[in-house]
């Protein structure tokens, strides 16, 4: 079985991307099926320009040849419900249509995963992609209702992220004198970076001790960059994977996401619970699935600078919950995420469309 399947650049230097992450983990353990990764997207640092037409025509023409070709069985087409993938995509998923290929469509959060867009265009390139591939998968029943609601689709298929196995080993010392605080991600507005700076100003103002870790990159790096010269309880590490990625999970005990929207199952966060980090992260997307509030982690509203604040402190305050909320959260995910199942569960999906 050859499977086309798409997504951002595969390595972390170029791209910080959830959908990386996904595909990443898909490739590397699914040594009986043949995948072949279709770049989509520009580099996280690269600015986009009409130099970058030429590189994307050929991608195009090139997918037309391997089409034409049979160069693969399946496309796997990773999207994020946001109008700029939709625009870059659907080209993709139109060459796939043209030739008969069979499609897989994988959603990914994004803005109009929880609402119809006003814009007629994009509400129709969303009804052709849900309506015209054989089978639609999302992060959670939570996801299959609102696509169905929203766009009337039924028959979607339910497939959480899952968790490579190396996060699952490890456990959490704690430093009753200074809790860890982490983002991890790609610097945007969408994922609430700008009220954690703001809350953790105000927690350090409070009197309490405590460090602010920011990994990735983004939009907001020079902000981030700025605030560590302010503020010397804020640390900025740039791009971090591999073992300095695990090193960072290890250290650290509280993990944060107020994100505004956009969010479909981020992996970033079932990768901190697996290592026992406490998330304190908004209700967006599939958030909630793997989120109680105050067993595996909490809940707060969203854009609700204070109830970051409020719950820093709280964690800081009662460390005998924040320990037992560290032990829920890596029991959580242990039992409810391991890749073997995530595989063969994706495996059996592409058996019944071919």
């Amino acid at each position: 079985m050859r499977v086309l399947i798409t997504g951002p650049s595969l390595d972390v230097k170029d791209n910080v991307s959830g959908i990386s992450s996904v595909v990443n983990t898909i490739i590397s353990h699914s040594p009986n099926i043949d995948y072949i990764h279709f770049l989509i997207g520009k580099r996280d640092k690269e600015k986009a320009s009409l130099g970058r037409i030429i590189p994307v025509v050929k991608s195009y023409i090139s997918l037309i040849k391997s089409s034409k070709n049979n160069g693969y069985d399946i496309l796997h087409l990773n999207l994020a419900l946001n109008g700029k993938s939709l625009l870059r995509d659907y080209v993709v998923f139109k060459i796939a249509l043209l030739f008969k290929k069979r499609i897989l469509l994988h959603l990914h959060g994004g803005k109009y995963l929880t609402k119809k867009p006003s814009n007629q265009i994009l509400l129709q390139l969303i009804k052709s992609v849900l309506s015209k591939s054989d089978k639609v998968v999302v992060l959670s029943d939570h996801e299959k209702e609102l696509i169905n609601s929203i766009y009337n689709k039924s028959g979607v298929s339910v497939l959480p992220n899952t968790v490579e196995s190396s996060f699952l080993n490890s456990s959490i010392k704690y430093n009753i004198n200074e809790v860890q605080f982490l983002f991890l991600g790609r610097l945007t507005e969408s994922k609430g970076l700008e009220l954690i700076l703001k809350a953790f100003n105000e927690y350090v103002k409070s009197g309490n001790k405590a460090t602010l870790n920011i990994c990735g990159t983004g939009p907001l790096e020079g902000l981030v960059i700025d605030s560590a010269k302010n503020n010397p309880n804020i640390k900025f590490h740039g791009i971090v994977s591999g073992i300095q990625k695990i090193m960072h999970l290890e250290s650290n005990h509280v993990f944060l996401l107020p994100s505004l929207h956009g969010e479909g199952l981020p992996v970033a966060l079932l990768e901190s619970m697996a290592m026992g980090l406490v998330p304190i992260v908004t209700n967006d997307g599939s958030m909630g699935l793997a989120v109680e509030s105050f067993k595996t982690g909490i809940i707060i509203p969203k854009n609700d600078i204070q109830a970051i604040t409020d719950h820093m402190k709280y964690l800081t305050n009662n460390l005998d919950q924040l320990e037992q909320m560290s032990a829920n959260a890596k029991k959580y995910i242990a039992n409810n995420y391991n890749v073997s199942t995530y595989i063969n569960k994706l495996s059996g999906l592409y058996t019944n469309i071919l």
